[in-house]
């Protein structure tokens, strides 16, 4: 909500502080700082696109799960792939 009320910038300068309290307080695993940069930092970074559709909330929304959506996609099939079985 804030991002698409303030803006790009100041969106994600908030999305970046959230990202930080999320890597600091949730509790996660992570197995590496590539993990821990693409899992928190960049995932919830990402969101702060919401800010490039000021005061259209719907599009805004979509983009922005979506960015996430491929930052978690693109790390889980570069830096969790090794923990994959042989078999699945």
């Amino acid at each position: 909500l804030f991002c698409v009320r303030w803006g790009f910038g100041p969106g994600l300068v908030v999305s970046f502080a959230h990202a930080v309290f999320q890597t600091l307080f949730e509790g996660g695993i992570a197995i590496g700082w590539q993990s821990i940069l693409g899992d928190f930092l960049v995932a919830y970074t990402v969101l702060g696109l919401a800010g490039l559709f000021k005061g259209r909330f719907v599009p805004a929304t979509v983009v922005a799960c979506v960015a996430r959506f491929l930052v978690h996609y693109v790390v889980g099939a570069t830096i969790w792939a090794e923990y994959m079985p042989e078999t699945f």
